[in-house]
């Protein structure tokens, strides 16, 4: 994982801990300020439906549940205290929230 400061325009490599996600392509990381925190939800190569969180205060990784429920290429949005989760592809094309 990198980070990019905007006012340098310059990456570096995050130093992190914890149970990290695997290699994930088409996912979502969806940022909840209030916790302070990024959840990675679905993707390829996350088979097993875990949610990662993100903690942004120590740079720790965690697994919050298995919600076995796949997705991939879909996007994502906080509002209030849910993520709306829209469109994406499970086998097949979903356009559904």
């Amino acid at each position: 994982m990198h980070i990019y400061n905007l006012a340098t325009s310059d990456y570096s490599e995050a130093v992190v801990s914890g149970n990290k996600p695997p290699a994930l392509l088409d996912h979502t990381a969806t940022i909840v300020d209030e916790e302070g925190m990024m959840l990675i939800f679905g993707g390829r190569g996350n088979s097993s439906g875990i949610v990662y969180n993100l903690d942004l205060n120590d740079m720790k990784w965690s697994n919050i549940n298995d919600v076995h429920y796949r997705r991939e290429g879909h996007s994502a949005n906080v509002i209030a205290n849910s993520i709306y989760l829209f469109g994406g592809e499970k086998g097949y094309y979903k356009n559904d929230i």
